[in-house]
């Protein structure tokens, strides 16, 4: 009866984690980054690996141009699953992205890139 009780628990959670991610994905989807944060932060606090939301967490950080901070939730997703090409690629998009912001400002600040 116990086990029960707790396997409707545990389900009901999942529900209620998934409906959260939901919100933030709609939020992305609708342009309102500030609200899918909010969102997938919520998600995290009631389970740190959940790996689809700390993929999407480095999206709209990247959106935000918020590099360092998209690197390492991607990095973190990549530590959960290191065989999912999925957070592989984007972290290494994201790296991509800020070295090459960063030549481009040294360059256009009349500094070197190398």
């Amino acid at each position: 009866m116990m086990e029960g009780w707790r396997l409707r628990q545990t389900s009901r959670t999942n529900e209620e984690i998934e409906e959260e991610y939901g919100r933030g994905l709609s939020a992305v989807l609708e342009g309102r980054d500030d609200e899918a944060l909010r969102h997938f932060r919520a998600v995290l606090k009631r389970d740190s690996r959940h790996f689809n939301t700390l993929l999407k967490l480095g999206e709209v950080m990247r959106a935000q141009e918020r590099y360092d901070d998209a690197i390492e939730y991607h990095r973190k997703a990549h530590h959960l699953k290191d065989d999912d090409p999925r957070a592989a690629l984007r972290r290494s998009s994201k790296t991509t992205k800020r070295r090459a912001t960063s030549s481009t400002r040294a360059t256009s600040w009349g500094g070197s890139s190398a």
